[in-house]
């Protein structure tokens, strides 16, 4: 896509010059070999973005003339052009772009201007480690089945846990890069999909079980694991709630309904075996998170958008949920 094809209100010379040259002014101090690179790279990095923004959102050309976007684009372009990480870059383009187009002073764009920043103080495998916590801790996956879930798992998690570094040193920079903060309580990998779905993991109750027959039929299932047996119908709590709304369900009945759909599930071992099958690499990954500190890792608005950057470069589109949704714009 040429640049000089494109009719928008802020002209093509300074957008290039705003883009690119603003940088080259910056960089002037630097040895004639250092700028000659620096230049270079820039240039890339500068077409790179232009292109993106021009794809995704190229009314936002237009915001290129406020003094904040300005700000983002010569810090991205100097973090990028010190380094020539092309990980970094991608991570950069991407966080520059949403940036560009969030004019709306909110936590969404000031977590976006200090990502840049924190973003050329990571290592590609931390970004991926921001990722895992984010997809286990912060994620939903919208799954019908079982095997929905599976899959999930294999799209969205696998291609993070080959490069996640899981070690109580990368928790200690996350903290201290403002990325990450520390719970006091530490959660296994099992025990996040335990309490996300507690439904896909009920190992189910007998038909004459006295709880289940206080309670009308409606609410239960064939469990999904034992058809046999009988489970409450919905996957997690946000499900059961909507249902228990609309089905007009008393006090008693919720409290047993809400007790029954997180009772008798699998065990934690038994969970991380079945998520091995799908994802191999995970029971060592546990490993390592139950001997650090990872576990009590929960992101912040900062650590949140370099995941999601992440996930989305990793997945290559296949996690398309947008970063609003885990960082609401009011």
């Amino acid at each position: 896509m040429q640049a000089n094809n494109i009719n928008i209100g802020l002209g093509v010379q300074d957008v290039e010059y705003i883009s690119k040259n603003m940088a080259m002014e910056v960089f002037s101090a630097y040895s004639r070999d250092a700028f000659q690179v620096m230049k270079e790279r820039v240039e890339v990095f500068a077409q790179t973005y232009i292109e993106q923004l021009i794809k995704d959102s190229p009314k936002a050309i237009e915001n290129i003339k406020d003094p904040g976007v300005q700000a983002a684009i010569l810090e991205a372009e100097a973090a990028y052009a010190k380094t020539g990480d092309d990980d970094l870059g991608s991570l950069l383009v991407d966080i520059l772009a949403q940036r560009t187009v969030t004019m709306e002073r909110n936590v969404v764009q000031l977590a976006l201007s200090e990502s840049i920043n924190v973003a050329q103080k990571l290592t590609f495998r931390q970004y991926s480690s921001l990722s895992l916590i984010f997809l286990l801790r912060h994620v939903k996956f919208g799954a019908q089945t079982i095997k929905g879930l599976h899959e999930k798992w294999r799209d969205n998690l696998a291609p993070v846990i080959t490069e996640a570094a899981v070690t109580r040193t990368d928790a200690q920079h996350l903290v201290a890069t403002g990325c990450a903060t520390l719970h006091p309580i530490s959660t296994s990998i099992p025990r996040f999909a335990l309490g996300t779905y507690p439904g896909f993991f009920s190992l189910g109750f007998e038909l004459d079980n006295p709880a289940v027959k206080k309670i009308p039929a409606p609410y239960f299932i064939p469990c999904l694991r034992d058809g046999q047996k009988t489970q409450v119908s919905s996957v997690d709590e946000e499900l059961l709630e909507a249902k228990m709304k609309s089905m007009g369900a008393d006090p008693d009945e919720r409290a047993m309904l809400e007790n029954l759909l997180t009772a008798n599930l699998m065990s934690e071992d038994d969970v991380l075996r079945e998520m091995e099958e799908t994802i191999p690499g995970i029971i060592d990954l546990g490993e390592k998170w139950q001997s650090t500190s990872f576990g009590q890792l929960s992101l912040t608005s900062v650590g949140t958008v370099l995941a999601h950057s992440n996930i989305l470069r990793l997945t290559e589109g296949r996690f398309d949920a947008p970063l609003t949704t885990f960082l609401p714009e009011g």
